[in-house]
C-alpha cells in the first residue's frame, strides 16, 4: 500500500481498508484493459483474471 500510494506505513494504518482496496482493485483494472489492448499476450495473471472477471460481468449484464 505504501508503495502504490507514496505514504509511510504510519499513513498507511490510518486508510479504509475497503477503500484501498477498491482503489487498487480499479487501478489492476485499468491496467488490464490498457494491456489487453496493446498486447494481450504480456497480460499478467493478474490482469487476466480480472479481464475474464469484467468480460464476464459485461456478458451477464447483456444477457440479463
Amino acid at each position: 500500500m505504501c508503495e502504490a500510494f507514496g505514504c509511510p506505513p504510519d499513513v498507511a494504518l490510518q486508510q479504509d481498508w475497503k477503500m484501498v482496496k477498491a482503489i487498487l482493485e480499479y487501478r489492476v483494472a485499468e491496467s488490464a484493459k490498457a494491456q489487453h489492448n496493446q498486447d494481450a499476450t504480456k497480460m499478467s495473471e493478474a490482469q487476466v483474471q480480472v479481464w475474464a472477471t469484467m468480460t464476464k460481468a459485461m456478458i451477464e449484464a447483456q444477457n440479463g
